[in-house]
């Protein structure tokens, strides 16, 4: 089979590649910066030409594209979309209902809203790992016994990320990824637009921002926003939808500008007070001066590290992304198909593939987290036991590429 593979950077982008062609089908890759707008004819006719020069006959990317969607809708070509943002807001577009897409959501939620809508073009599919090249890392890794010293980066940026080249895994408690503490984020600059007669609502919601990020299984932020409030957020900082979106303003406040405030703030919160307590290892991208008693080792690389760190540390953290309704987040897959240990805030559809305390654990509250830690870091017994039971559970059912046959399957009508 010819398949093209949008690059758009993503993670697994490598994975999925290397494993069609282990299968034995030919790939094409097509990567342009504009490949996330829904009309450019640069795009469309670039797209046109290398799927007819090269036969293809089927599409992959990471995420939803609208664009590919609309160049293959009057063709027999397929395209599979595996969705691991959210939110994803291009999925909200009339191109859904093309009969050409199968779009795979790793949110349950997303896809049962779509779902019950009507929408017939979405599969629920949790997110999956590359189990191959993540044993074969560990296995290699364990072999040759390395274990290299990282300098943690100081708040004045001495040692700058891009430039560190010897990492040590062993850590306490780890967490990989953002803070999302950017100066300009979309929330921050929408606060700075406001006049000053609208500074109650600049109020309400930092209000319900800072409720939401003590709150689990329950996304309020989207019904909070009544009609006069989207009116003053419009006037302050509009947003213009494409032509085919079916997203609400509501929508697109909550999920793309406040709930990644609310991480932020919760991910500030909890990580302080985990530092505070214990021997804490950041891997993130920005300075952490709010956070002194954590080490910021800075960004780590997905496929030659990450794994390593998840692996040796003894507690691996995961606060997901507020606007991540119900579904498991990746960084929970690659720790446990790591062989690492999980402690995570509830996400409803890690019940529906695991089981607490025999694969994972979870915290409802900052204090459930921290007296979790304290207890697992004083069983390591437990510990270990709930690793193992957690890799065999991610090798046997969340291996990526068992999951592009599967998606394959879906298209082919097996």
């Amino acid at each position: 089979m010819n398949i093209l593979i949008i690059d758009n950077k993503s993670f697994g982008f490598d994975d999925v590649i290397s494993i069609f062609k282990r299968k034995g089908h030919n790939v094409f890759t097509y990567k342009h910066a504009d490949i996330s707008m829904h009309q450019n004819d640069t795009v469309f006719h670039e797209l046109e030409s290398i799927i007819q020069k090269n036969q293809i006959s089927l599409v992959f990317s990471f995420n939803y594209f609208p664009i590919v969607s609309y160049v293959l809708k009057d063709t027999k070509i397929k395209y599979i979309s595996y969705v691991y943002d959210s939110p994803n807001i291009a999925v909200f577009t009339c191109s859904i209902i093309f009969p050409c897409n199968y779009i795979f959501l790793f949110d349950h939620a997303v896809y049962e809203k779509l779902h019950n809508g009507g929408i017939t073009t979405v599969f629920y599919l949790p997110l999956s790992v590359n189990i191959a090249r993540i044993n074969s890392l560990i296995e290699t890794s364990t072999n040759s016994r390395k274990n290299i010293d990282l300098k943690p980066v100081s708040s004045l940026g001495e040692i700058p990320a891009h430039l560190q080249k010897n990492v040590s895994f062993e850590h306490e408690v780890s967490f990989v990824g953002s803070l999302y503490n950017e100066k300009h984020t979309l929330y921050n600059r929408l606060c700075a637009k406001f006049k000053p007669e609208h500074e109650h609502i600049h109020g309400y919601l930092d209000g319900i921002i800072d409720a939401q990020s003590h709150i689990y299984d329950y996304f309020f932020l989207e019904e909070m926003l009544d009609e006069k409030i989207l009116r003053i957020l419009d006037e302050t900082y509009p947003y213009t939808p494409n032509s085919d979106s079916i997203a609400t303003p509501a929508y697109v406040y909550a999920h793309y500008f406040m709930a990644r405030k609310v991480t932020e703030i919760e991910r500030k919160r909890l990580l302080g007070k985990v530092s505070e307590k214990f021997n804490l290892s950041l891997f993130t991208p920005k300075e952490t001066p709010e956070l002194p008693h954590a080490h910021n080792l800075g960004p780590i690389d997905y496929y030659d590290k990450m794994p390593l760190v998840f692996h040796k540390s003894k507690i691996n953290l995961n606060i997901t992304l507020k606007s991540i309704l119900t579904g498991i987040p990746l960084r929970c897959i690659d720790i446990m198909a790591s062989g690492g240990f999980l402690l995570t805030n509830y996400q409803a559809d890690l019940f529906r593939h695991f089981e607490p305390g025999k694969h994972f654990d979870y915290y409802c509250d900052d204090n459930e987290l921290l007296y979790k830690i304290d207890y697992y870091l004083n069983h390591e017994d437990e510990r270990m036991c709930i690793c193992e039971n957690a890799k065999k559970e991610t090798s046997r059912n969340f291996n990526l590429e068992d999951y592009l046959q599967m998606m394959i399957d879906v298209v082919e009508g097996k």
